[in-house]
């Protein structure tokens, strides 16, 4: 079964009452809906908060979801629009202080350009460069870690980071040019 169809399984179980089934739905797609979150909000803990955000109008919207079309897809959309929506926030909330505004706005549209960048980046990485990354950055793995999940040696996993931040370090100083 491919993960669309157990997305689509857990929905079916849930809408029958079967919650423990929620928790599935939730490994399954969890790291990718934060991985997305962190695409836009360099804070992990705003990342994280728009992920429970997303998944309290996943539970909210269970009845009308259609499980004809990718759920995933859905789920990706509405991490975007909430890791936007929460820089805005952020944004109008940074402007409270009249005497600060202008800095403060600067600071949080910077880190908006900056996470969109990184996005940006990240999206011209290989599979292999992107998987290394998440690991890496993402889930705060050690080499020894990575080596076991993606079957290589550590020394190679080393390696592969090293080409990696010379890669990332390469673009981000042609994007500043």
């Amino acid at each position: 079964m491919g993960t669309n169809e157990r997305i689509n399984y857990c929905i079916r179980k849930i809408r029958k009452g079967q919650k423990q089934y929620f928790e599935e739905l939730f490994n399954i797609t969890n790291k990718k809906i934060l991985f997305y979150a962190r695409q836009y909000l360099v804070d992990k803990q705003k990342a994280e908060d728009v992920v429970n955000e997303v998944y309290i109008k996943f539970c909210e919207n269970i009845e009308i979801i259609d499980t004809e079309k990718n759920v995933m897809n859905w789920l990706i959309k509405v991490t975007k629009n909430m890791a936007i929506n929460y820089n805005r926030k952020d944004k109008l909330w940074n402007c409270s202080d009249i005497d600060d505004y202008k800095e403060r706005n600067i600071r949080v549209e910077s880190n908006f350009e900056d996470s969109i960048i990184i996005k940006d980046c990240i999206m011209g990485l290989n599979e292999e460069e992107q998987k290394l990354f998440y690991l890496y950055y993402i889930e705060d793995r050690t080499m020894r870690e990575i080596a076991k999940i993606i079957d290589k040696s550590k020394s190679m996993v080393f390696k592969n980071i090293k080409k990696l931040n010379a890669k990332l370090k390469n673009y981000l100083e042609e994007v500043d040019n």
